[in-house]
């Protein structure tokens, strides 16, 4: 719904399209700009699309805080694994991981990914995203039952 820029947003992020996710997220952020998933999501959008970010957020232990500091340069990935309490928030890290490393090493990038595919529930955003992720860098394990998104019946585009 056009009054519902954060779900829009979640749509996005899960097609891995950031652009569009991004400029969502600058809508949603206007109203709910204390929400730290939404601060989370603008903040891995703006790194994947290598947008310089203009807010700082403020940071705290309570979760995600430790995967904002992560993007802030304020929490390193280890850390911020190991605050990773749950598989949840496992897999939530290693796809933040994925982000943070896709700049420098694609490698290690595909390696958290794949880590995301293959713990996460396929309804989250990071599963979703990861796949989408591999796939646009070509790069397929064969560890992994690896079946293109939209052979699953996944959403593999979105239209505004």
């Amino acid at each position: 719904p056009r009054e519902r820029p954060d779900a829009r947003a979640c749509v996005w992020l899960r097609l891995a399209n950031y652009e569009r996710a991004l400029d969502e997220l600058e809508r949603a952020l206007e109203r709910s700009g204390a929400d730290p998933y939404l601060q989370l999501y603008y903040l891995m959008a703006a790194r994947r699309l290598r947008v310089p970010v203009q807010p700082e957020f403020s940071v705290t232990d309570v979760w995600p805080g430790p995967l904002i500091a992560l993007h802030q340069g304020t929490l390193t990935a280890e850390k911020a694994l190991q605050r990773a309490d749950t598989p949840e928030r496992r897999a939530e890290a290693l796809f933040q991981l994925g982000v943070c490393a896709l700049g420098g090493d694609r490698d290690e990038a595909c390696r958290s990914w794949r880590q995301v595919i293959e713990s996460a529930e396929p309804d989250t955003i990071e599963y979703a995203a990861a796949r989408h992720e591999i796939e646009k860098l070509g790069v397929v394990s064969q560890s992994i039952n690896f079946v293109p998104a939209a052979q699953l019946g996944m959403i593999t585009e979105a239209t505004s």
